[in-house]
């Protein structure tokens, strides 16, 4: 009896061992093996009987019941499942998206440019087991973490970071590609560089690197000045040129006199909630109180390039 005993037992683990060989994403291959197995078991029943010199009817009856069972068993349970390994690169990728300022110096490193990141969205593929049918040993799929990132200043597309250990790398494709694109300047990086109440700048971007672009620093209705600023290369905004607030009142009042409307004062619109406004062009209105007291003018201020060129302007034009 104990011979039979240890003949069951090894059916049942052969059957396992069997399933688990077999075992794999078969999808309607299922059904084939739901006819295979009771078999495959009979037959592991009787050779497990006959080797130790049990029962041979019972073990060989028990054995279509084993092979059954194992192959449940097999496709009860899932064919992959997550390995350790995606759950620790996950980890270590949400805590350098975290570290900002050690992304945004790496990015900068890489593009040599003096861009600020907006956003770091971290992302795992893989990293996970996989059964593959007819192989005891599942494969382990490596974890490969990324990290997205988007600028406030920079390139108008977000640059993936591949994250090797402690190290941030991109493809030199990505980074070449990164350099030739336009730009985006948003809010944020506007108001940690120039400190006023509000902003009004020339064009909606993107803008492409080396472009200059017209901003006027607007602190009141008569306090303001104008910026030529160059977007790219290590400072990611250099000023080129500023031109004062009395200087380009002066220009403006040029402007009018020569259309024989001489003006006694020169203002902007302020809006009281601040902030920034992006203009459709780098054509910046001000506002002329004639000395005739008549209707008051429309004095614009038209960047070209490196230059302002001041200008008298009809309500109803663009």
């Amino acid at each position: 009896m104990q011979r039979t005993i240890t003949a069951v037992i090894v059916t049942f683990a052969a059957a396992g061992v069997l399933a688990w060989w077999i075992k794999g994403d078969w999808e309607m291959g299922w059904l084939l093996w739901m006819i295979v197995a009771p078999a495959a078991g009979g037959a592991l029943g009787l050779l497990a009987a006959v080797s130790l010199r049990g029962h041979v009817v019972i073990a060989t009856a028990v054995g279509p019941i084993a092979g059954i069972v194992a192959l449940w068993a097999a496709i009860a349970t899932p064919h992959q499942w997550t390995g350790a390994d995606l759950a620790r690169a996950g980890r270590h990728a949400a805590a350098l998206a975290d570290s900002t300022r050690v992304v945004e110096a790496r990015v900068r490193e890489l593009l040599g440019a003096g861009v600020e990141i907006s956003g770091v969205r971290p992302t795992v593929a893989g990293g996970r087991v996989r059964k593959q049918p007819f192989r005891f040993l599942a494969e382990h799929e490596p974890a490969v973490a990324r990290l997205d990132v988007t600028f406030a200043l920079g390139p108008a597309q977000p640059l993936v970071l591949h994250v090797e250990g402690d190290s941030l790398t991109a493809p030199p494709e990505a980074l070449d590609a990164a350099r030739r694109a336009p730009w985006v300047i948003r809010e944020a990086a506007w108001a940690r560089r120039f400190a006023a109440p509000s902003l009004t700048v020339g064009g909606h971007g993107p803008w492409a690197p080396g472009a200059s672009v017209g901003v006027r620093v607007e602190r009141g209705e008569s306090d303001w000045s104008l910026l030529l600023v160059r977007v790219g290369g290590l400072a990611g905004l250099e000023t080129v040129r500023e031109v004062s607030g009395m200087e380009s009142r002066a220009g403006l009042a040029r402007a009018a006199a020569l259309a024989g409307r001489a003006v006694r004062d020169v203002r902007i619109y302020f809006p009281r909630g601040g902030g920034v406004t992006y203009l459709p062009s780098g054509r910046f209105d001000f506002l002329g109180l004639p000395e005739d007291r008549r209707a008051n003018l429309r004095l614009v201020a038209h960047v070209e390039g490196d230059e302002i060129r001041y200008e008298i302007a009809d309500w109803f034009d663009p």
